[in-house]
């Protein structure tokens, strides 16, 4: 039995990854409430939403600036201690913007929500690096416990911040933004501590040559479905549904997406993982842009199943695929890379959605989008592919292989 052939029931008889699932709850908890709380905070302290989403701007920006650097140092330096300290210093900043909100113009505002970014960029993908390290015989079902988790906090995390802005005020949710932070800061104490593996061969993953294709259909992936939750306010009415039931579409979309990351997870796959990563970015960016055309409820509806399913696994795959040609002593760093490019594609998304809904309209702004993406998934797919040849055969060369 293959590494990849592990189960979920004896993933999760494994003791050390309870830990490190508590830890990923608090963290991915702050990134996906961050938004929603900054944009309460933002509207609550100088009355204007858009001065809300200035902070938002600040805070994914600088997180993607940040992630791939950041995620170095969980390939160089002790995990556990970094997860403290970096957690911990988020949840300082988030308790600072709560406290100070009102007094604090907004350029400092602005400064601290980038901090709050910045600082755990890294923490995604050393999560990541850390539950494969931690379990290196269950790869597959890791990654697809992962992706289910994540996708049920970004699922949960947004509707409770706003049940909890609406009820308490604009000020408590980055205050329990801080909460979970130092709740996950205290965690890492009792994470596992794997071995320190340094990569042989830094300067391969410096060049961030090899990650270019996953860097790129991460960004692709992203701008796709991007495309769908920034226009479904837009696009319901135009097949006869309420804009009001844009959250619930999306909140089944997410739903939804729990069954793919379990799904791509609990079996083998055909197909290397670039190929299966390609080959369904292919079919969302596909699926995106004839969701973006239905004329009707139900083929809209069908056309969105396949979307909400499809989004954890292509991230689930592109996972395994990256974890396949990455030194272990680089994995932090990677997957901080992939991590950091989703989010410039999900800001290229609004960019462009949001300049065609005004001067074309919804339907435009997704097919946009989506045809953007589905190009940069064939060329890369097919960069990736050959160069995955030219190894192989390299390997199997004779002239390749020492006296």
């Amino acid at each position: 039995m293959t590494s990849h052939d592990k189960g979920y029931l004896s993933t999760l008889r494994i003791p050390r990854l309870r830990p490190w699932a508590l830890l990923l709850l608090c963290q991915r908890f702050c990134v996906a409430a961050a938004p929603v709380g900054l944009i309460y905070i933002g509207n609550g302290s100088k009355g204007s939403l858009a001065q809300g989403a200035v902070l938002v701007g600040a805070h994914a920006i600088a997180e993607a600036v940040c992630a791939a650097s950041m995620g170095r140092r969980f390939d160089r330096k002790p995990m556990r201690r970094e997860f403290t300290l970096v957690l911990t210093l988020q949840a300082v900043v988030f308790l600072a913007l709560g406290l100070f909100a009102r007094q604090l113009p907004l350029p400092a505002l602005a400064a601290l929500a980038a901090m709050g970014g910045g600082v755990a960029a890294g923490a995604h993908g050393g999560l990541r690096a850390l539950a494969l390290r931690l379990a290196p015989d269950h790869v597959r079902p890791v990654i697809g416990l992962e992706s289910a988790l994540s996708t049920l906090v970004w699922m949960a995390a947004p509707a409770a911040v706003t049940a909890l802005s609406l009820v308490t005020g604009p000020a408590v949710p980055v205050l329990v933004i801080s909460a979970f932070s130092a709740i996950g800061a205290v965690s890492a104490r009792i994470v596992s501590e794997p071995p320190l593996t340094v990569s042989k061969t830094p300067s391969a993953i410096r060049s961030f040559g090899h990650l270019l294709p996953a860097c790129t259909q991460s960004a692709a992936a992203m701008m796709s479905f991007g495309a769908v939750t920034i226009t479904l306010f837009g696009l319901l009415p135009l097949i006869g549904a309420s804009a009001d039931s844009a959250g619930a579409w999306l909140s089944g979309m997410a739903a939804l997406g729990v069954l793919g990351g379990i799904l791509y997870g609990a079996r083998r796959w055909p197909g290397s993982a670039a190929l299966q990563s390609g080959v369904l970015l292919g079919v969302l960016c596909i699926a995106v842009m004839a969701l973006g055309v239905s004329g009707n409820l139900i083929v809209a509806g069908f056309f969105a199943v396949i979307v909400g399913i499809l989004q954890p696994m292509i991230g689930s795959s592109r996972a395994m695929a990256v974890q396949d040609q990455t030194p272990d002593g680089d994995l932090g760093a990677a997957f901080s890379a992939t991590y950091a490019s989703a989010g410039l594609g999900y800001g290229a998304a609004a960019l462009l959605a949001g300049a065609l809904l005004t001067s074309a309209g919804p339907r435009e702004a997704v097919l946009a989008c989506g045809a953007i993406a589905l190009l940069a998934t064939v060329v890369t797919s097919v960069i990736e592919v050959r160069s995955l040849r030219r190894r192989s055969t390299a390997h199997l060369d004779p002239a390749h292989v020492p006296a």
